[in-house]
């Protein structure tokens, strides 16, 4: 009969852990390597080494070139959601699920020999709340906190 117990609250904990991440577009942007950057003198292939192949690149009618990186960073914790719907007389309770979001783009035009012209770089973070229980309460929380459009070689 222990080992039943065991066996069964062990398997609700692996249940209830519900996190989810995920990335997409470039891996994270960091601003140390972005602050490298001079107008000026750093080439595309200067840029290619720090950050990889851009994720488009456009060819402007002046015969400049704009690279456009993004990177999209997510992590989902859904155990409340899980619990409600997996535990008997969970949903009782109140639970939380949190989703959180980061979300990076780097922007840089190009001057017709490859060299860069102007950069814009914003880098920023959303959170969400969401308190959910049976008897109708529900909450939701969001805040935001971001670092402006930056150029960094000011």
């Amino acid at each position: 009969m222990v080992r039943t117990v065991t066996i069964a609250i062990v398997s609700a904990l692996f249940v209830v852990s519900g996190c989810v991440s995920g990335t997409s577009g470039s891996p994270e942007l960091q601003a140390d390597k972005v602050a490298q950057i001079k107008k000026g003198e750093t080439t595309r292939a200067q840029i290619e080494t720090m950050f990889g192949p851009a994720d488009h690149v456009m060819m402007l009618a002046d015969g400049r070139r704009s690279m456009m990186y993004m990177a999209i960073q997510h992590h989902g914790d859904m155990s409340g959601t899980i619990a409600r719907s997996a535990i008997p007389f969970a949903a009782l309770f109140p639970t939380t699920d949190t989703h959180t979001v980061r979300r990076q783009s780097l922007q840089i035009y190009l001057t017709a020999d490859n060299v860069v012209q102007d950069y814009e770089f914003s880098d920023s973070t959303s959170e969400r709340k969401t308190t959910a229980s049976a008897f109708g309460a529900h909450s939701e929380e969001s805040k935001v906190s971001s670092t402006p459009p930056a150029d960094l070689s000011k």
